[in-house]
């Protein structure tokens, strides 16, 4: 009888634990966030990573299993992660975008347009609802950068507030520690 109060408390315990710190964000993928999109308008918030990439396997490790901002992506965007190196083929718009090779390195075009060209990882990339690039913003984030960076695409301030205004004024509501 004792082990089964035990296994009700390991349990209960463990939601808990799911609930916080390491829910996580609920990833989708490209074609659903499109899908979605078309039933109800959001941002799309992706991040563009490799397989490779310490600074990518940091962020899902930590930043991205931070509850509250967790919550905050899931609710506000459409959240999808991105391998900038992938192999499949996508369509974007009427026209299909693969992975293209130069020497050694393979890269994917969409991922190569979204970053400007410019491949470095993580790369966070918010897009409006129509799936028009607002901004990329490369480098690894911690929880509380990114509370910044989400609330200001978030909230929709992005569209009225210059960036310098917004994050010398920003009052952390998310990340409290």
């Amino acid at each position: 009888m004792k082990y089964s109060w035990l296994f009700i408390f390991v349990l209960a315990v463990s939601q808990l634990w799911g609930q916080g710190k390491g829910a996580g964000i609920q990833w989708m993928s490209w074609e659903e966030a499109q899908t979605r999109q078309q039933q109800e308008k959001r941002l799309i918030f992706l991040d563009v990573y490799t397989n490779w990439c310490s600074w990518c396997a940091r962020m899902d490790e930590t930043t991205f299993k931070e509850g509250a901002i967790a919550k905050y992506i899931n609710e506000k965007f459409y959240p999808v992660r991105f391998n900038a190196e992938k192999k499949e083929s996508l369509d974007f718009r009427n026209q299909a975008y693969g992975t293209v090779r130069i020497g050694k390195k393979e890269y994917h075009k969409l991922a190569a347009e979204w970053l400007g060209g410019r491949m470095s990882f993580p790369t966070l990339v918010f897009l409006d609802d129509e799936s028009n690039l607002i901004q990329a913003i490369p480098g690894y984030r911690s929880a509380k950068e990114l509370e910044v960076i989400a609330t200001y695409f978030g909230s929709g301030e992005f569209r009225n507030t210059p960036w310098s205004v917004y994050e010398k004024n920003y009052q952390p509501t998310l990340v409290t520690d």
